[in-house]
């Protein structure tokens, strides 16, 4: 089961793509952003393409959920250019190290003749592979400022694993970044 604060950054990344097209879950993992994009787009639109790195993930995703499923890395992805109306990535590039990191984001913007949206916590925090996905450690950490320096608008979420982010308004956390733990990064390509 997928931690609650995924889950919100699965939610908001979901309400900036769009409602027609392609959308590229990048590192789509087993589904997380592809069941919240369904539940919230009940109409089955955008086609919805998954691609991940771990191909026991992309065996357990459910049934219904993407249009189609690729294996591959998000820093060389087979894709074409600009063949994607939007492109979202919930909590991946930390999983690479900043030059892979940068190169995907390269990717996501060559891909896309849309919108880029991910998220990814705050800053370097630890974590090691788990269920046996090597892929699951932390190799970098990334900064509001990275994300604004490369043309990025930058919003927060507050840590909801730590009770006290209720006593603190979630549109001061979302603008400012007050005690927030991940970061939502969205930009437009034209």
């Amino acid at each position: 089961m997928a931690p609650i604060q995924n889950v919100m950054a699965a939610f908001f990344l979901s309400g900036r793509m769009p409602l027609e097209g392609r959308v590229l879950d990048a590192g789509c993992g087993m589904g997380l952003f592809g069941v919240v994009m369904r539940a919230m787009r009940r109409l089955g639109l955008p086609q919805l393409i998954g691609c991940d790195v771990f191909a026991p993930y992309l065996e357990r995703v459910p049934r219904g959920i993407y249009d189609d499923l690729v294996c591959c890395d998000i820093a060389y992805l087979p894709f074409r250019e600009r063949c994607f109306s939007g492109v979202a990535a919930v909590e991946v590039i930390e999983h690479l190290d900043k030059v892979r990191g940068f190169h995907a984001l390269k990717e996501f913007e060559r891909v896309s003749r849309g919108v880029i949206a991910l998220s990814t916590p705050g800053g370097y925090q630890e974590r090691r592979d788990e269920d046996g996905n090597p892929f699951q450690t932390y190799l970098s950490g990334w900064s509001a400022n990275e994300f604004r320096r490369l043309g990025f608008k930058v919003r927060f979420l507050p840590n909801m694993g730590n009770r006290l982010w209720m006593f603190v308004p979630f549109a001061l956390t979302y603008l400012t970044g007050i005690w927030a733990k991940t970061l939502i990064s969205f930009k437009k390509i034209s």
